[in-house]
Protein backbone atom coordinates (compact mmCIF):
# COMPACT_ATOMS: atom_id res chain seq x y z
CA UNK A 1 0.00 0.00 0.00
CA UNK A 2 1.15 3.23 -0.75
CA UNK A 3 2.62 4.97 2.25
CA UNK A 4 0.45 8.34 1.83
CA UNK A 5 -2.70 6.57 1.28
CA UNK A 6 -1.92 4.32 4.84
CA UNK A 7 -0.87 7.55 6.72
CA UNK A 8 -4.09 9.20 5.37
CA UNK A 9 -6.43 6.29 6.41
CA UNK A 10 -4.23 6.06 9.76
CA UNK A 11 -5.18 9.98 10.14
CA UNK A 12 -8.91 9.38 8.90
CA UNK A 13 -9.20 6.43 11.37
CA UNK A 14 -7.73 8.12 14.44
CA UNK A 15 -10.27 10.83 13.49
CA UNK A 16 -13.42 8.49 13.06
CA UNK A 17 -12.39 6.58 16.95
CA UNK A 18 -12.36 10.65 17.93
CA UNK A 19 -15.63 10.93 16.92
CA UNK A 20 -16.99 8.07 17.99
CA UNK A 21 -15.76 8.99 21.54
CA UNK A 22 -16.94 12.35 20.97
CA UNK A 23 -20.64 11.07 19.92
CA UNK A 24 -20.72 8.80 22.83
CA UNK A 25 -19.66 11.53 25.52
CA UNK A 26 -22.43 13.32 24.10
CA UNK A 27 -25.11 10.59 24.06
CA UNK A 28 -24.27 10.57 28.09
CA UNK A 29 -24.73 14.09 28.85
CA UNK A 30 -27.82 14.26 26.46
CA UNK A 31 -28.83 11.32 28.74
CA UNK A 32 -27.86 13.10 32.28
CA UNK A 33 -29.70 16.29 30.92
CA UNK A 34 -32.69 14.45 30.05
CA UNK A 35 -32.60 13.06 33.58
CA UNK A 36 -32.08 16.11 35.59
CA UNK A 37 -35.13 17.83 33.03
CA UNK A 38 -37.17 14.71 34.09
CA UNK A 39 -36.61 15.02 38.06
CA UNK A 40 -37.19 18.96 37.63
CA UNK A 41 -40.15 18.76 35.77
CA UNK A 42 -41.11 16.06 38.08
CA UNK A 43 -40.76 18.81 40.96
CA UNK A 44 -42.37 21.46 39.36
CA UNK A 45 -45.64 19.23 39.12
CA UNK A 46 -45.30 18.38 42.59
CA UNK A 47 -45.12 22.06 43.46
CA UNK A 48 -48.02 22.75 41.61
CA UNK A 49 -50.07 20.84 43.41
CA UNK A 50 -49.06 21.86 46.51
CA UNK A 51 -49.69 25.51 46.03
CA UNK A 52 -52.74 24.56 44.28
CA UNK A 53 -53.81 22.34 47.74
CA UNK A 54 -52.92 25.94 49.50
CA UNK A 55 -55.30 28.03 47.43
CA UNK A 56 -57.93 25.85 47.95
CA UNK A 57 -57.30 25.62 51.70
CA UNK A 58 -56.85 30.19 51.54
CA UNK A 59 -59.94 30.20 49.47
CA UNK A 60 -61.77 28.11 52.68
CA UNK A 61 -60.35 30.22 55.18
CA UNK A 62 -62.80 33.14 55.01
CA UNK A 63 -66.16 30.60 55.78
CA UNK A 64 -64.13 28.45 58.46
CA UNK A 65 -63.41 31.67 60.12
CA UNK A 66 -67.20 32.47 60.11
CA UNK A 67 -67.54 28.95 61.56
CA UNK A 68 -65.17 28.75 63.59
CA UNK A 69 -66.51 32.42 65.48
CA UNK A 70 -70.65 30.18 65.23
CA UNK A 71 -68.60 27.47 67.21
CA UNK A 72 -66.91 29.54 69.82
CA UNK A 73 -70.02 31.50 70.33
CA UNK A 74 -72.03 28.50 70.89
CA UNK A 75 -69.33 27.31 73.10
CA UNK A 76 -69.47 30.69 75.08
CA UNK A 77 -73.62 29.61 74.98
CA UNK A 78 -72.81 26.52 76.11
CA UNK A 79 -70.62 27.38 79.06
CA UNK A 80 -73.14 29.87 80.07
CA UNK A 81 -76.19 27.02 79.98
CA UNK A 82 -73.93 24.63 82.27
CA UNK A 83 -72.76 27.74 85.07
CA UNK A 84 -76.81 28.41 85.04
CA UNK A 85 -77.48 24.53 85.60
CA UNK A 86 -74.73 24.42 88.18
CA UNK A 87 -76.25 27.44 90.13
CA UNK A 88 -80.07 25.73 90.12
CA UNK A 89 -78.10 22.48 91.23
CA UNK A 90 -76.33 23.79 94.14
CA UNK A 91 -79.73 26.08 94.94
CA UNK A 92 -81.85 23.02 94.77
CA UNK A 93 -79.39 20.95 96.80
CA UNK A 94 -79.21 23.96 99.54
CA UNK A 95 -83.21 23.93 99.30
CA UNK A 96 -83.45 20.05 99.97
CA UNK A 97 -80.73 20.04 102.86
CA UNK A 98 -82.72 22.69 104.89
Amino acid sequence: MNPFVKTHIDQMNTLVTGLSETLEEYERQLEQAQQAKEIQLQKYWSTVREMNALQETLDKMPSLDIENKKLMEKNKQSMEHAKRILEYAKALSGVIQE
